[in-house]
């Protein structure tokens, strides 16, 4: 059907750009952090752009089943990894925010990297005790079935 050749042009196409993404979120992390204010800005609205792509591609409905899961594979572990082990206050917040968005349009297709969710349970639990994350986001992420 054309959805799938649609959806197979896209791996083609976009799997470099794919394999890209951590590095773009782990380099978008840090300048979220940088000491100039006007930087900080600018990577947070790059960052609001980039969660929202992300949150599309790993959402099966747009991208389908297959890409979807290929998309949850890369994109997560980095955010989990990276974003919420960093010292910033915002660069977790906003991590917690997509990996919560994330696993609600992901939905089943956790499944693929749900030991790396359960690996990184502890680190959740223990950003929100010791940095004050935001809990209402916390508590969403845990309702979802991550506990």
């Amino acid at each position: 059907s054309w959805h799938n050749e649609k959806n197979a042009f896209l791996i083609f196409f976009l799997g470099p750009a794919l394999q890209a993404l951590p590095d773009i979120w782990s380099d978008l992390f840090r300048v979220m952090d940088d000491i100039k204010e006007s930087v900080r800005i600018a990577a947070g609205k790059a960052v609001n752009a980039l969660s929202r792509t992300c949150i599309r591609m790993c959402d099966s409905a747009q991208s389908g089943a297959k890409a979807s899961e290929e998309n949850v594979k890369v994109i997560l572990p980095t955010i989990l990894d990276k974003g919420l082990s960093s010292n910033a206050k915002e660069v977790r917040a906003m991590a917690l925010q997509t990996i919560v968005k994330i696993t609600k349009s992901a939905g089943p297709l956790l499944k693929v990297i749900r030991s790396e969710i359960s690996i990184k349970k502890s680190l959740i639990r223990y950003t929100l005790k010791s940095r004050a994350v935001d809990r209402s986001t916390f508590q969403s992420f845990l309702a979802k079935g991550h506990s």
